[in-house]
């Protein structure tokens, strides 16, 4: 007898019966899930989810409302799975009444290996105050999966405010969770991704995102930050991130933002963005991080990527064994150079934390003020293989620094800046009209061995300079 044939009834495809071993799935439609408009489900999902528990609980298709008149969570049993017939087709609409109060959650994640695939969940809210929190992972659990959900928080701007707020994941204070992956579908109209609390120590560890959609976040896309717990072993791969206009949200609203705050062995891979915000940011004491192979595209006035010391721990402390490479970071600010950095690497300066060790090598950066910026640097950073076209200033350091070699800059007013002079790097090459080669604030920087493109004389270089014409290495 075939599994598959007794389920086609459920709304269960045949060729699907070898997820269940031969246990028939319970239905929501038959234990009494409606997709009358007026209806609330929230009592029958949760009836359905204890019936369910440990098993599958299919989701047919249809458009099922959800009030939140109660704050009282869905809860989702261990080894469970909620199954819908795609985010086209299975919807659940949430909705918290005028006069409720704000603050909701939607789902509680507290138990082992669950899993969320096929469904669509949006939400409307009452008021500039209310909020939804769709999943909150805790109780130092593992296993929490979304596979092609597509969550919609239905945030909006009147003037500049947000009409409310919609966080997918809550982060709890005390516990952790770990092995969530997110793979496929699409996050759109929602304030932070994840959002964590203000004095986190729990500790979160391999997460996963393949190829998710990110649209239009009116805080920040994707920031993996517990400021005095752990973030280990992430992964966003395959991603996109854009939006559709520029916000003047009040508090500042990065729309496009991959952020890594105190996270370790982090890897942001062939992700693409497009659109107002900052689309990468490692800070305070991020550790063994990997930014390759992504298009990055900022059109407001930001940061391509910035590694920065915020001071999140309460310890001065700055990101350190970092690789950045082979990617395309651009900024489109209307007809205008951007007034900021396409790869900002700001550590701290006093000298008591660990060799930061950073590796930026073969991106592609055009359109910012300053390309690659070194501030407070570590003479273990190495800048090299990169081109810099179109900005302002090709490679900006407070000492010139020796690791910075083998780059190529084109179209810049100025080639290597520093504020004190010092030794650059060899083998950095200059094309098309770059005013100034190399420059200092105060003192005679020197170079050793660039190939300052095919100048006719020494006009723009500075004593001790070396340049070649045909071949020949001329020292000024």
């Amino acid at each position: 007898m075939s599994i598959g044939a007794d389920l086609v009834g459920l709304g269960l495809p045949a060729n699907q019966a070898e997820y269940f071993d031969g246990v028939i799935p319970a239905n929501a439609r038959a234990l009494g899930a409606s997709t009358l408009g007026s209806f609330d489900n929230h009592g029958v999902l949760s009836r359905a989810l204890t019936a369910a528990s440990g098993k599958l609980l299919r989701i047919p298709a249809g458009v099922y409302a959800i009030s939140r008149a109660s704050d009282v969570s869905l809860a989702i049993g261990a080894n469970t799975t909620i199954e819908g017939d795609g985010p086209e087709n299975t919807q659940l609409v949430v909705t918290t009444p005028a006069g409720v109060g704000t603050g909701r959650r939607l789902f509680d994640i507290n138990q082992n290996n669950i899993t969320i695939r096929g469904l669509k969940i949006s939400f409307t809210g009452s008021s500039a105050g209310d909020y939804l929190e769709l999943f909150q992972v805790q109780g130092d659990k593992s296993g929490f999966v979304l596979e092609d959900v597509v969550l919609d928080g239905g945030v909006s701007v009147v003037g500049s405010a947000r009409t409310w707020n919609a966080y997918p994941i809550l982060l709890s204070n005390t516990t952790g969770y770990s092995d969530v992956t997110v793979r496929g579908g699409k996050w759109q109209n929602y304030t932070y991704g994840i959002l964590k609390q203000t004095a986190a120590t729990s500790a979160h560890r391999r997460w996963k995102f393949f190829g998710v959609q990110f649209f239009q976040s009116f805080a920040e896309t994707l920031t993996f930050n517990t400021p005095n717990g752990v973030f280990d072993d992430i992964l966003v791969d395959g991603c996109t991130a854009r939006d559709n206009l520029v916000l003047t949200v009040s508090g500042g609203a990065n729309p496009i933002h991959f952020g890594f705050a105190g996270a370790t062995n982090f890897k942001l891979i062939g992700c693409t963005t497009s659109g107002a915000g900052r689309p990468a940011q490692v800070e305070d004491i991020a550790t063994d991080g990997v930014i390759v192979g992504n298009t990055l595209t900022t059109t407001s006035d930001e940061y391509g990527i910035l590694v920065t010391d915020n001071n999140l721990s309460g310890v001065a402390t700055s990101p350190k064994r970092l690789t950045i490479a082979n990617n395309a970071i651009r900024a489109t600010v209307g007809s205008v150079t951007s007034t900021v950095d396409g790869i900002s690497l700001v550590f701290d300066g006093t000298g008591t934390a660990p060799a930061k060790q950073a590796v930026v090598v073969g991106n592609t950066i055009d359109g910012f003020e300053r390309g690659i910026v070194s501030t407070n640097e570590d003479v273990t950073n190495l800048i090299t293989g990169n081109v810099i076209r179109n900005c302002v200033t090709g490679v900006r350091a407070n000492v010139a620094l020796a690791g910075v070699t083998g780059n190529l800059i084109a179209d810049c007013t100025n080639g290597l800046s520093s504020a004190t002079a010092g030794n650059w790097g060899p083998f950095n090459q200059f094309q098309g009209t770059v005013t100034n080669k190399i420059v200092a604030d105060s003192g005679t920087s020197k170079v050793i061995l660039n190939i300052l493109g095919v100048p006719t004389s020494s006009a723009g270089l500075a004593t001790g300079d070396v340049w070649s014409n045909s071949g020949v290495l001329t020292v000024v």
